[in-house]
């Protein structure tokens, strides 16, 4: 199923809670957590090295789309 960015814009400024322009480590995990999902710090620090393709330790916007495309593919 085609992702609606303008949904997944929302959600991603909606976590990137220093507005920076990237979600790091300590924002996706509370995105895992209000999701139910108690992911450690290591699991999203490997989830983001996985799929951070310019290799800042944070995901762009780009980046978080490319998570959302998996975590779809996978439920």
């Amino acid at each position: 199923e085609n992702i609606n960015t303008t949904e997944a814009q929302e959600v991603f400024d909606q976590y990137d809670r220093n507005k920076n322009g990237t979600i790091n480590v300590t924002e996706l995990r509370a995105a895992f957590k209000d999701l139910n999902q108690d992911v450690s710090e290591e699991d999203i620090e490997g989830v983001i090295s996985d799929i951070d393709t310019d290799n800042d330790g944070e995901l762009n916007f780009e980046e978080f789309i490319t998570l959302i495309s998996l975590l779809n593919n996978a439920s």
